[in-house]
């Protein structure tokens, strides 16, 4: 019976270093996945702020671009209500001169016509 007990217990014994063997290649596969699966974090993070680093610079670069667009369009209506209001000043001021220029002769024998009568005696 010692026999069979001693092969039982080698028998064990060799069980167990197989439990122990595949136990350790599951350690080691689990510890490279870990390490995996870290670099693939990290790798990810990583490009993540890079797009969003990319992504700034690229709203930072279209916000300038409206920028620019917006002033140049204001510049150009600003030029177009100046211009506007130049042509109605010179408009208006056309046409006052013609009216002042008609009036002015009335005006000045309606003033000086006083005098005039006055420095012929009231004739």
């Amino acid at each position: 019976m010692s026999e069979t007990g001693g092969a039982t217990a080698s028998a064990s014994v060799e069980v167990l270093r197989k439990l122990k063997e595949i136990e350790n290649d599951w350690d080691a596969k689990l510890v490279a996945a870990r390490a995996e699966t870290a670099a693939r974090l990290t790798k990810s993070r990583e490009a993540a702020e890079a797009a969003i680093a990319a992504a700034r610079v690229d709203a930072e670069r279209w916000r300038e671009v409206q920028l620019v667009a917006a002033r140049i369009q204001a510049q150009t209506e600003a030029d177009s209500i100046l211009a506007a209001g130049r042509r109605t000043a010179a408009d208006i001021e056309g046409a006052v001169g013609k009216t002042m220029k008609s009036a002015g002769p009335k005006v000045l024998d309606a003033i000086l016509g006083e005098f005039r009568s006055s420095d012929t005696g009231g004739k």
